[in-house]
This record gives structure tokens, sequence and C-alpha cells, in this order.
């Protein structure tokens, strides 16, 4: 019994702290923001432009878990 709450407490904070900001940063609308905050028409979307969000994303939730 105590490894299941040890084991539901794990899995508790690992929602929390990483795939709960995770799935904030990696959403559409975020991605859709930062492309408009760097001036980009949603036209003009292509893979390299998609992946470094994601990068540059990905960074800012490193900077800020660490």
């Amino acid at each position: 019994m105590r490894f299941t709450a040890q084991l539901i407490t794990y899995y508790l904070l690992l929602i929390t702290y990483y795939l709960l900001p995770i799935t904030y940063y990696l959403s559409p609308t975020t991605i859709i923001l930062s492309l408009f905050n760097q001036n980009i028409t949603i036209k003009s979307i292509t893979f390299e432009k998609f992946s470094y969000i994601c990068s540059v994303s990905s960074l800012h939730f490193i900077r800020i878990t660490f």
C-alpha cells in the first residue's frame, strides 16, 4: 500500500512539473502566438519555423524548471 501511494505521488509530480508545462509550451495556440510575435504569417509556416518554435519553447521550459 505504501508503494502504491509513493507511485501515485510520483506520477502527480511528474504530471505537474513536466507534462503540463510541455503541453502548454507546445500547444498550437502558443506556437501560433509565437509566430505572430515574430511577424510571420500563418501561410508561411514551414517545418523549419515550426521546429524553431518548438526548440525555443523547450529552452524556455528548461530555463524555468532549472
